[in-house]
């Protein structure tokens, strides 16, 4: 078990928290930045419990998590020690410590809302990239979330659409590609034998709408935007990726792998990691469970 020195609040995400599409969303943004970081150097801004930068240290040369909290970071140090990485308190806005040029790729996930000033943290990523550096970057879309959340999050200082995201990206990197998130639950089906790959709705979504009722419907729309952005043009990237927890009851050592359309199957050395996720989502669901049967 780890040595918690933080809190599940429902705010900044934590391995043992209880809800699963939280841990699924956060997971997924740096598994999809994992094919980007072998042998790099790396920079995650906001590294919170530490988790993430853990993560991507399993492939990287060097990861540097960089956090305000105190607590957090000594919670980071604790649970995560390696050789290759470190964490450093301090703000994502005042990068001084860090000379031009120090980083290959740089990550930055649901963060940039929580400040005010987006011109200054993204300044500060540009001028800390090497040439064709890499910054992986997301942020809830203000419309659809708000939309979602029923409520402003009191968290977030500053929010933004797409149109403002992209605009911020495009003043700092000549190169920026945009991707939608928004977690599902449900069922994947897929053609085996390349059926449907050329026909006009290849891409088939089926939702259940308000009334209970399934339809047919476009792509939903993304509740949280991510970014790669370059000042060269970005390396290969995919069209999609898809995070999948199927086998959520099966025992911790069984092997999970990641499908990614640029590496294939990998486990991408996060093994550990998503084992002791995926064993505490589990834990943390029975419990609900639990709690929702003594209640009722």
């Amino acid at each position: 078990m780890p040595k918690r020195l933080i809190a599940w609040t429902g705010e900044r995400m934590v391995p043992w928290a209880d809800e699963p599409s939280i841990i699924h969303e956060h997971l997924h943004r740096y598994l999809f930045s994992a094919a980007l970081v072998e042998g790099k150097a790396v920079l995650d801004l906001g590294s919170g419990e530490g988790y993430g930068s853990h993560l991507l240290s399993r492939t990287a040369s060097r990861v540097v998590g960089i956090e305000l909290d105190t607590l957090a970071v000594s919670h980071a140090r604790l649970n995560y020690p390696a050789p290759n990485l470190e964490f450093v308190e301090g703000s994502v806005l005042k990068l001084d410590d860090f000379e031009d040029g120090s980083f290959d790729v740089a990550v930055c996930f649901e963060v940039i809302e929580h400040i005010t000033d987006h011109e200054q943290l993204v300044a500060g990523v540009a001028r800390v990239l090497r040439p064709g550096g890499v910054f992986v970057v997301s942020t809830p879309d203000r419309e659809v979330y708000n939309a979602t959340l029923g409520h402003v999050n009191p968290y977030h200082l500053k929010e933004l659409d797409r149109q403002e995201f992209s605009s911020l990206l495009l003043g700092h990197f000549g190169h920026v590609a945009m991707y939608g998130q928004r977690a599902t639950v449900g069922s994947l089906l897929s053609s085996l034998d390349g059926t449907g790959s050329q026909t006009p709705h290849s891409h088939l979504v089926v939702q259940r709408t308000g009334e209970g009722a399934w339809e047919q419907v476009s792509e939903p729309q993304p509740k949280y935007l991510v970014a790669a952005a370059s000042q060269h043009p970005l390396p290969p990237m995919p069209s999609s990726s898809l995070l999948t927890d199927s086998g959520l009851e099966s025992p911790p050592e069984a092997p999970m792998h990641v499908r990614h359309p640029i590496v294939g199957v990998a486990v991408l050395g996060a093994r550990s990691v998503l084992h002791l996720v995926r064993k505490r989502l589990a834990l943390a669901m029975r419990e609900r469970n639990r709690r929702k049967e003594r209640k009722g």
